[in-house]
């Protein structure tokens, strides 16, 4: 679990596959509380032999009821990522890099368009020159948003994100959180 920000990517997910079976992480900014441990924790030692799964969903649970009611919840995002179930979105993942690529090879303006899309789908962290630029998108809305410019790939990025994000919570302003970005 990562209690900072901009940490549930695809990237962090596939670097922490290998050694854990679940990631919770937010997409977007975190706010200065985090996490409500307390919360978490005392129903972890009432029963610590819950799995990662529940323990997750617990965390996502008191982190937006303790943002909630700071009046900090609209723009929270946190999600719990099933990491046995991950190889499924990084090849679909990697199927719609190299769809983009075939196409962007032969069209020039390819990467104007998917560009547009991306601007267009749900960011997060600091996206102008005040704040710098993070370049973090929600993976499902562009996978969603360029469904006509990768029609092979789209459907198989989405159906595998839902397939391993199994649990998530989102403020308002994030409605398009599906639980994981990727740099664009």
């Amino acid at each position: 679990g990562f209690d900072a920000c901009l940490m549930a990517t695809v990237d962090v997910a596939f670097t922490f596959a290998d050694v854990a079976e679940y990631l919770v992480a937010s997409e977007e900014l975190e706010p200065g509380n985090g996490w409500d441990y307390s919360a978490w924790l005392r129903e972890l030692s009432a029963d610590p032999a819950m799995g990662g799964a529940k323990l997750g969903k617990l965390i996502c649970d008191s982190y937006k009821s303790s943002a909630d009611s700071r009046g900090e919840g609209g723009e929270i995002t946190l999600s719990v990522t099933d990491l046995t179930k991950l190889q499924p979105l990084i090849e679909a993942y990697d199927a719609m890099g190299r769809e983009a690529l075939g196409k962007a090879l032969n069209n020039p303006s390819f990467f104007s368009e998917f560009g547009r899309q991306a601007s267009r789908s749900e960011s997060y962290g600091g996206n102008n020159n005040q704040e710098g630029y993070t370049n973090m998108v929600d993976l499902g809305h562009l996978a969603r948003n360029a469904s006509a410019l990768l029609p092979e790939s789209r459907a198989a990025v989405t159906e595998a994100l839902a397939d391993c994000v199994i649990y998530r919570v989102n403020g308002i302003y994030r409605s398009q959180a599906g639980g994981l970005s990727c740099y664009y």
